[in-house]
């Protein structure tokens, strides 16, 4: 008896079970008749996409002692006595809800293959026939109709279950920050938190985003509020858009004139500091004015830069401000128009920790406040 599974690098665990064990070769069967399809891979002269591979008692020792070097997704079902698979009795109810199997593999991301075949095992295990295929479209039997209410139920009983994370959701998070959260949206946001999962305690971390992201992908943080960098950057990071924030042109209130070219002439700039993700998308967009700016001043706090041009020292161009930080250092502000550079905000995670439950609820969370921006990610 073999053993089926489902891999999502089909290849690697062709080379390893041929690495492992020579003369053992796993028997490709029924490729994506499990799971999303991933992106199509060749294996051996097999063209799959998140395949199936059926093992032989042999393989699947290799499988069992670890010597595989694949992510092994789960056994998925035993060809005798197999445990089955949740997901199989989602498309199956699936299936029942549509009346076609076409309709629930688009429901379900499958190909109508993958849930023809689901059915078939479904059906052998539990010894009869759900589905009736002789007529044209498909019947559900007596059985079927009494199987698909009890996995309803059971399904969403489980759901409940998984829902109820206020009363299991417990721990320590500690979470970085950037300025432009502490003092405006994150006090709503951890409040909704504590009303959520009041068995939850958050350790806020101030810092600059640089800072903020390079601890959270070195584990020194359990999650960030941060600006989110270049895409290459982001390998090991899971980001969550929370909004995206223009960058404006800020002037001292006695100042006159709207185009940055002549404010940048007639007052020093004030440079958000060039090691910041901000600093830096700020400095590429007045390198791209057609004036030379004198600058003396370099900060790494909007806040700071902000009181400096409200007392007159000069003229910036930063992250647009909030209410409170005008109330406090009331300058002008200018838009840059439809082609402003624009700042992601977002809350970064590792993406191996994604399943635990504090961060997904800080992360779910923070995901459904109202930040401060319209113009949200």
């Amino acid at each position: 008896m073999g053993v089926l599974v489902v891999v999502d690098r089909p290849s690697a665990a062709w080379r390893g079970c041929a690495r492992a064990a020579p003369g053992v070769s796993p028997v490709l069967d029924q490729p994506r008749a499990f799971g999303r399809a991933p992106p199509r891979r060749k294996v051996g002269t097999t063209t799959t996409a998140g395949a199936a591979i059926m093992l032989s008692p042999a393989a699947e020792q290799i499988i069992a002692t670890d010597e595989v070097p694949v992510s092994i997704v789960g056994k998925c079902l035993r060809l005798e006595g197999f445990d089955m698979q949740l997901r199989a009795l989602t498309t199956y109810l699936s299936v029942v809800k549509h009346g076609s199997m076409t309709a629930a593999a688009k429901e379900c991301g499958l190909t109508p293959g993958a849930v023809s075949l689901q059915m078939k095992l479904v059906e052998e295990h539990f010894g009869e026939a759900w589905l009736d295929r002789s007529t044209r479209g498909i019947r559900v039997t007596e059985r079927g109709r009494e199987a698909a209410a009890a996995i309803a139920e059971t399904i969403l009983r489980l759901e409940a279950l998984r829902r109820r994370q206020d009363r299991v959701t417990a721990g320590r998070v500690t979470l970085g920050a950037i300025a432009t959260v502490q003092q405006s949206t994150l006090p709503r946001a951890l409040r909704a938190l504590r009303d959520l999962f009041p068995n939850l305690q958050v350790y806020v971390i101030p810092g600059i985003a640089a800072d903020l992201v390079r601890k959270v992908k070195a584990g020194e943080l359990d999650c960030a509020i941060a600006v989110a960098p270049n895409a290459g950057t982001q390998r090991t990071l899971e980001w969550r858009t929370l909004f995206r924030q223009p960058f404006v042109a800020v002037a001292p209130p006695d100042s006159s004139g709207r185009r940055v070219e002549d404010l940048l002439q007639a007052f020093e700039w004030i440079r958000y500091d060039r090691n910041s993700i901000g600093g830096r998308v700020a400095a590429r967009y007045v390198a791209g004015l057609a004036v030379e700016p004198r600058c003396r001043i370099e900060m790494d706090s909007s806040d700071s830069i902000l009181a400096m041009v409200a007392a007159g020292l000069g003229v910036s161009v930063i992250p647009a401000p909030h209410e409170h930080q005008l109330a406090s250092h009331p300058a002008r502000v200018i838009p840059l128009g439809p082609r402003a550079p624009v700042r992601i905000i977002g809350v970064a995670v590792r993406r191996n920790r994604m399943h635990e439950r504090p961060l997904r609820a800080v992360v779910e969370t923070f995901a459904g406040i109202d930040w401060p921006f319209p113009e949200r990610g």
